[in-house]
């Protein structure tokens, strides 16, 4: 399934091997003999970097969206239109070493309405 998913997204070049890994670090005394908090998942940097990519790819279809009220403003009341500007200009995407980065800084609501 995961496989199908990443094909469907266009990312087939993420590997879709998974280990099993734990889900937080422990202290191996204190835990003793219990059964260790372990997951069949992908490896952190394979989930990192798909994570990555979704928010990407979130960013991107926001501004999609938001470009697109934008081209209704003459109908809605200045004070939407300004912060739908806001929000298109605060959507910003930045490029790291390790994938994809997506920074989305939020518009405060106005106070009056």
């Amino acid at each position: 399934m995961d496989k199908a998913v990443l094909d469907a997204y266009g990312w087939s070049d993420l590997p879709t091997d998974c280990e099993f890994l734990l889900d937080y670090e422990i202290d191996e005394e204190e835990w003793g003999k219990k059964k260790k908090p372990d997951r069949y998942r992908w490896p952190d940097d394979v989930r990192d970097e798909f994570l990555a990519r979704l928010l990407e790819l979130k960013a991107e279809r926001a501004k999609e969206t938001l470009r697109e009220l934008s081209r209704t403003r003459g109908r809605m009341p200045t004070w939407m239109a300004e912060q739908i500007s806001k929000l298109i200009a605060s959507i910003s995407i930045l490029g790291s070493g390790n994938g994809v980065h997506v920074l989305v800084q939020a518009v405060s609501p106005r106070a009056d309405s």
